[in-house]
């Protein structure tokens, strides 16, 4: 593990550690999934972890929020960092971030975007069963889409064209964005 500005950047072994340790005080009952969009994996060099998590809060606090939007960031190389305390509800999908964690991957995964390192993929899906584990969730209703969910934060249960906020965490993220994928 290495800290710097505030950030704890780890492996995903790491993670796994890390997070059945951690003593969160507020209830959880949804893990978000994200994708940054901008930055993607362009902009990613295998060492900048930290100067993109640093650019993302510059940038989160620009436009009025507390701290970084996103409690955890995962990168194209499975390495996992952490962001706005787990105790703090993160600033990620409008009615759903009181009870919410957010992981925001790095990355544009609509179609014709990135393409997901299996890293990444990895990364994903570990960080965010460990998530389940420590707060008690299924997978079936503790899992949540920001493209789940409407602008003024009525969830829609999957992505629907026209209705959903936006495409993220991506339309071609981990096969699609919506329930059915």
């Amino acid at each position: 593990m290495k800290t710097q500005s505030g950030f704890t950047l780890m492996t995903v072994d790491e993670f796994e550690n890390w997070i059945a340790s951690q003593r969160v005080t507020r209830g959880i009952q949804l893990v978000q999934l994200h994708h940054t969009w901008s930055p993607a994996y362009a902009q990613f060099t295998g060492s900048n972890h930290f100067a993109l998590q640093s650019g993302m809060k510059s940038y989160h606090l620009s436009i009025d929020y507390d701290d970084i939007a996103q409690n955890l960031t995962i990168f194209p190389d499975g390495q996992v960092m952490t962001g706005r305390s787990l105790n703090v509800a993160p600033a990620g999908c409008k009615g759903a971030n009181s009870n919410g964690i957010c992981i925001e991957n790095i990355g544009n995964f609509d179609v014709g975007g990135d393409t997901m390192t299996e890293a990444h993929k990895d990364a994903i899906v570990r960080v965010t069963a460990a998530l389940l584990k420590k707060f008690g969730l299924s997978p079936a209703s503790g899992v949540t889409y920001h493209a789940w969910w409407t602008e003024g934060g009525t969830s829609l249960g999957t992505y629907i064209a026209g209705k959903s906020c936006k495409t993220c965490p991506g339309t071609a993220f981990c096969g699609g964005n919506t329930r059915a994928s």
